[in-house]
C-alpha cells in the first residue's frame, strides 16, 4: 500500500471531470491527519519522498521529510500511478460497466427496465457508479431483469428463482426487495403504494394464484382443450364465487349482458354482505387488480361499452383513507375510466366519524400531495387532511351506537 498515492486516487475520482479519459494538467492535494492513520505519519511522509524522488509528485514540504503542506500530480500520470497500486484507472472501470449495460440494453423489451438500465448510463455518464453495479451481484441482478422481461404468463416464485437463477429461494434472498423497489419507480403498471405481492403479481411473479371473487349474472364460456365451448352464466351463484387463474386466462365475454351497473369492494366483509340483485355485478378487488384481473375485467368493459341497451355504471367503495383513494384512482385509471365513488365522501365520513382512526404522519403528507378530478372524492381528501384521521371501509357493517 502506498498512502500518498491512496490519497491522490481518491481526489482525482471525486472530480466530475479529471478522472476522463485524455484528460491533462496539474492538481494539488492537501494530506490531513486521517490520511496517516493506517501507516503512521513518519511512513507516509518517507512514501511521499520517495514519489517525490521519482518524479510522481512534487511536495511542497513545512519541513522536509516531517511535515508536507501539500503535493501536486499530473493527470497525464494517473495511468502510471493506478499500475502502480495494481489498480484500473476510472475511465477504464466506466467503459466497462457501460458495455456491459449496452449489451444487457441490446437483449431487453421492456420500456420500464430499459428505462431502469439507461438511469445506469446517465450515472456513468457522470462518473457516479450506481450501487447495483458495485456489488458481485450485478451478473444475478442483469441475469434476473432479462428473465423478468421474458415472462409472457404468471409463474409462482419459487419457480421463477429456480429456472432462472439456480435456485428456489435466491430471488427472494437475493434480488426481491431490489426488483421491487425498482419497479415502484420505472414500472407503470406498478403504484408507490402497493404491497409486495401485488408488485411481484404486475410483473407476473406468483405467490399464490390470481383469482377473481364476483357476484353476480356474469355470461363468459370457457374454451375446452378439444376445441368445443362451454358457456357459463355465474346467475345460479347468489352468494358469489371466485374465478381462478386459468378460468380468467381461457374465458371469453360474452356479448349480450344483463349489466347495468358495477360495483367494486376493497374489503371482503364489504362484498360478501352485499346483497345479490339483478343488473348489478358486485367485485371483491382485495386492494389492487391483478395483471390476469385486469385483462379480464379491461375485456369486460370493452363488452359492456359496445352494447346499446343501457348505459352500465360503475363504482368502487373502498376505505376511506390515503390507500383507499389511491386504489379507487388506480382502477379508473387502468379498468373503468367512468368509475365513480360509492360510499366515499364527505357525508359517508361524517355518519361514521366516531370509528375514525388516526393516519400515520407520513402516510398524511403522502395525502396532502393527491388530487382528485372527481369533488366528493376531492372533498373527501380535503377533509381527510383537516382532521388527520382515515375510516375502514368494514366499519359500514357496524351498527351505529345510539
Amino acid at each position: 500500500m502506498n498512502a500518498p498515492l491512496e490519497c491522490i486516487i481518491q481526489k482525482y475520482e471525486k472530480s466530475t471531470v479529471d478522472w476522463k479519459k485524455g484528460m491533462s494538467g496539474k492538481r494539488s492535494v492537501i494530506f490531513r491527519e486521517q490520511d496517516f492513520k493506517e501507516t503512521g505519519k513518519r511512513d507516509f511522509m518517507n512514501q511521499l519522498m520517495e514519489l517525490e524522488m521519482e518524479g510522481l509528485v512534487k511536495v511542497k514540504w513545512y519541513q522536509y521529510g516531517i511535515e508536507a503542506e501539500k503535493a501536486w500530480y499530473s493527470l497525464e500520470q494517473m495511468e502510471t500511478i493506478y499500475q502502480r497500486l495494481g489498480k484500473i484507472p476510472k475511465f477504464k472501470r466506466i467503459d466497462k460497466l457501460k458495455e456491459e449495460v449496452d449489451q444487457q440494453l441490446a437483449l431487453i423489451q421492456s420500456q420500464w427496465i430499459r428505462s431502469y438500465y439507461q438511469s445506469f448510463l446517465q450515472s456513468l455518464d457522470k462518473g457516479d457508479v450506481p450501487k447495483a453495479l458495485d456489488t458481485p451481484k450485478q451478473e444475478l441482478l442483469f441475469t434476473c431483469f432479462k428473465a423478468i422481461d421474458c415472462l409472457q404468463e404468471p409463474v409462482y416464485k419459487r419457480i421463477f428463482s429456480k429456472k432462472y437463477l439456480g435456485n428456489t429461494k435466491t430471488f427472494e434472498q437475493e434480488m426481491q426487495s431490489h426488483v421491487i423497489s425498482t419497479a415502484k419507480k420505472f414500472c407503470p403498471d406498478v403504484e408507490k403504494e402497493m404491497d409486495d405481492t401485488t408488485v411481484l403479481q404486475q410483473l407476473w411473479i406468483e405467490e399464490y394464484a390470481q383469482e377473481l371473487s364476483l357476484k353476480g349474472k356474469l355470461h363468459f364460456c370457457l374454451k375446452e382443450e378439444n376445441g368445443s365451448t362451454q358457456e357459463i352464466n355465474t346467475e345460479c351463484y347468489r352468494f358469489g364465487t371466485t374465478l381462478n387463474s386459468q378460468t380468467l386466462e381461457h374465458a371469453e365475454i360474452k356479448e349480450v349482458q344483463n349489466i347495468q351497473k358495477i360495483v367494486i369492494f376493497e374489503n371482503k366483509a364489504n362484498y360478501i354482505s352485499a346483497p345479490y340483485k339483478d343488473g348489478i355485478l358486485y367485485l371483491f378487488s382485495h386492494g389492487y387488480f391483478s395483471p390476469k384481473e385486469c385483462r379480464f375485467l379491461k375485456q369486460l368493459h370493452q363488452v359492456l361499452k359496445n352494447q346499446t341497451s343501457c348505459e352500465v355504471q360503475y363504482f368502487h367503495s373502498g376505505d376511506l383513507d390515503y390507500g383507499g383513494i389511491k386504489i379507487f384512482q388506480y382502477i379508473r385509471k387502468t379498468i373503468f375510466p367512468e368509475l365513480e365513488p360509492l360510499q366515499m365522501d364527505v357525508e359517508t365520513y361524517e355518519a361514521y366519524q366516531e370509528f375514525t382512526e388516526v393516519i400515520d404522519p407520513e402516510t398524511l403528507e403522502k395525502l396532502k400531495r393527491v388530487q382528485d378530478e372527481n369533488p366528493k372524492l376531492q372533498e373527501l381528501i380535503k377533509r381527510l387532511i383537516e382532521t388527520g384521521k382515515g375510516i375502514e371501509q368494514e366499519c359500514f357493517l357496524i351498527e351505529k351506537r345510539g
